[in-house]
């Protein structure tokens, strides 16, 4: 499987902070064999982790909040400065 992208080191993968279902090993386990090496973190459109905390620095983020999820006002700005 060729990835899209190369260079991909951090990973953050955002869920809405409402009740939704995921398995978060098998997303895991997807997004490391798209880009092997990568670290891959998870988080709440509330901010908070799921897991272990994300680093200062993201070189691609996956939102997974459904169409009119209630986000932050900021928190597209606070992803884009990461």
């Amino acid at each position: 499987m060729n990835a899209p992208f190369q260079g991909i080191k951090n990973v953050l993968i955002v869920f809405s902070s409402k009740a939704q279902a995921f398995d978060e090993a098998s997303l895991d386990n997807f997004v490391k064999h798209a880009y092997p090496g990568a670290n891959v973190f998870f988080v709440s459109t509330s901010g908070h982790a799921i897991g272990k905390k994300a680093g200062s620095r993201v070189d691609l983020v996956i939102d997974f909040t459904q169409p009119g999820a209630r986000q932050g006002l900021f928190y597209p700005l606070f992803l884009r400065k990461k």
